[in-house]
């Protein structure tokens, strides 16, 4: 009786050997299939863990010039690499379709104005990305568009420019960043208040745009102030007028196109935006950030910006998506009203 009282004790001492076994092979199975499954959020929570890539929409040289402090200032935040990737061409067209089809995950964002976000999509056809493919994440700057002529050009005022433009319909020149860039949208509306019809060449960016000025390849340039200025004060270029609601506190020689007699207040902006579809979590905290390097080094920011002629002017990712929403209506009225906005 003993030994079959031992037998039946060792049988149940294996079976309960056994089934702890089971249990623990269980347990560490549930719980390697618990961190395979949270490993994409816990990876998601540590936004950014990789090189985080913003594309420039045009040639090296203008724009890359507005975003890198922010470029310098998000790496030390983030503490990992801020790159630039140049997408050139298409007026900003290229860039943003590059961006509108990468992954959204927050690692590839694109600094923009409103030509290939807004403009392109309303004006081009056989694009592959439309309105609503980028996404708003902060806007961070504004500048003043002007029109210039190289020192030597018999343009002395805008007022030269009409009246030549109207005894030589179509025979002026000038150059943009590019087909339907914002420059391009504010030479357009010159054309239309003063009645006259130019011609325009598009270049893949601002500096490629003055240089062809520069080389006497056009008449004329419709640039951002900031593409101009160091030519402007070396007395090698005249800006005619710009597209600003007063004169600027450093040109004050400079006059408004409103004070000419056209009513063009007219200026750019430049923003941050990712691809649809990424988190809310994670274009919240590209915007925190975005706002806290410039809170925390304001006066760096501003140096930075004036010596550009461009102004700091932030807007969360809420306030962005309202002023593009107004702007949209705005320029798609235009579109509709000029259907063939290239020359």
């Amino acid at each position: 009786m003993k030994t079959n009282i031992g037998m039946k004790t060792n049988a149940g001492t294996k079976t309960n050997a056994g089934m702890k076994r089971i249990s623990m092979h269980g347990i560490a199975g549930a719980a390697l299939l618990a961190c395979a499954l949270a490993g994409p959020a816990l990876a998601q929570d540590k936004f950014p863990s990789k090189t985080i890539q913003i594309v420039i929409g045009y040639a090296p040289g203008a724009q890359d010039n507005i975003i890198r402090p922010f470029q310098e200032k998000l790496a030390e935040h983030f503490k990992q690499p801020v790159v630039f990737v140049y997408k050139p061409g298409a007026g900003g067209a290229v860039g943003a379709s590059f961006v509108a089809k990468a992954r959204p995950d927050g690692y590839t964002l694109f600094i923009a104005s409103a030509g290939p976000v807004i403009l392109n999509p309303l004006t081009k056809e056989g694009l592959d990305y439309k309105l609503g493919d980028l996404i708003p994440v902060a806007r961070v700057a504004s500048l003043p568009l002007a029109l210039s002529v190289k020192s030597s050009s018999p343009f002395k005022s805008v007022k030269d420019v009409v009246d030549a433009a109207r005894a030589n319909p179509g025979r002026i020149t000038f150059s943009t960043s590019g087909a339907s860039s914002t420059p391009h949208l504010l030479m357009q509306l010159f054309e239309r208040s003063a009645k006259v019809s130019l011609s325009h060449i598009p270049y893949n960016g601002t500096a490629p745009a003055v240089v062809a000025l520069m080389g006497s390849h056009v008449d004329m340039a419709g640039a951002p102030l900031y593409g101009v200025d160091a030519f402007y004060k070396a007395g090698q270029v005249r800006i005619l007028g710009v597209g600003d609601r007063v004169r600027g506190k450093d040109h004050p020689d400079v006059p408004t196109f409103t004070e000419l007699g056209y009513p063009i207040v007219f200026a750019a902006w430049h923003g941050v935006f990712a691809p649809r579809g990424t988190p809310p979590e994670v274009i919240q905290t590209l915007a925190n950030a975005l706002k806290s390097v410039v809170d925390e080094n304001k006066g760096y920011f501003e140096e930075k910006m004036k010596t550009l002629s461009v102004s700091l002017d932030m807007q969360n990712t809420e306030e962005f998506a309202t002023s593009l929403r107004a702007e949209t209506e705005a320029m798609r009225a235009v579109a509709q009203s000029d259907k063939a906005p290239a020359k």
